[in-house]
């Protein structure tokens, strides 16, 4: 079964929006410690009980936007194309992820939107170097409860699907051979509003940048044991 979300994104919004949004069934989110990325002043999820996608809740979204005026930031509804979980198996991580390249990550520019998304999300109670190790690759990142377990969420955007799948080829092998647990996830876009066109959004990695990390990932790849990569 597909999974959609919808999300509302704003550095500035009017009280009677958010109101609005609560009424339509939007939860709040809460990002704690964020990283590489400015975060909003309001982040929310829809929760309702409307199947999604539903055509009525997305022009009521655009409505909104468009009839406040103090509201700076994006709505976007995205489906999940693949989720995968990750379990510690392995212990630690290997000595070679010390060698990660940093990803270029560069502020949206005006009119843009990312056509998907990676989410790399991390369990922090294990106390794993992957979650360190991670920092390092430069993405935009926070902190976030779920189910009772404080976690860190790795976000890399990316203008193609493209670009999207590879990074998440790459990063799924590597999230396998990590000494915590979590989930890596590709979303990618299905609808997207950005008001004002400066609106600000996450950092995104346009394609030149993705293709010099992949390379560099692919020389240190090279100089492993195949047999310490997962399937």
């Amino acid at each position: 079964m597909k999974k959609f979300e919808i999300h509302v994104s704003a550095t500035t919004i009017s009280a009677d929006t958010i109101s609005a949004l609560h009424g339509l069934g939007f939860d709040v989110d809460h990002f704690l410690n964020c990283r590489n990325s400015i975060p909003p002043t309001f982040h929310a999820t829809y929760r309702g009980s409307l199947p999604l996608p539903n055509e009525e809740l997305w022009q009521n979204l655009v409505a909104l936007v468009a009839n406040d005026r103090a509201f700076s930031g994006i709505i976007e509804e995205e489906e999940a194309e693949q989720i995968e979980q990750f379990q510690d198996a392995h212990g630690t991580c290997p000595s070679w992820f010390s060698e990660l390249p940093t990803l270029a990550i560069q502020t949206c520019p005006p009119g843009t939107y990312k056509a998907c998304d990676v989410h790399i999300r991390v369990a922090l109670d294990g106390g794993g170097k992957f979650v360190e190790l991670l920092q390092t690759v430069g993405t935009a990142s926070f902190d976030r409860e779920k189910n009772g377990r404080l976690n860190r969420v790795f976000t890399a955007t990316f203008p193609t699907l493209e670009a999207g799948r590879s990074f998440f080829q790459t990063i799924r092998a590597l999230v396998h051979l990590a000494d915590s647990d979590g989930q890596v996830k590709l979303e990618k876009t299905r609808r997207f509003i950005r008001v004002p066109s400066t609106a600000i959004a996450l950092p995104i990695t346009l394609a030149d940048d993705l293709a010099l990390w992949l390379s560099l990932v692919d020389r240190i790849k090279a100089k492993v044991p195949k047999s310490e990569f997962a399937a």
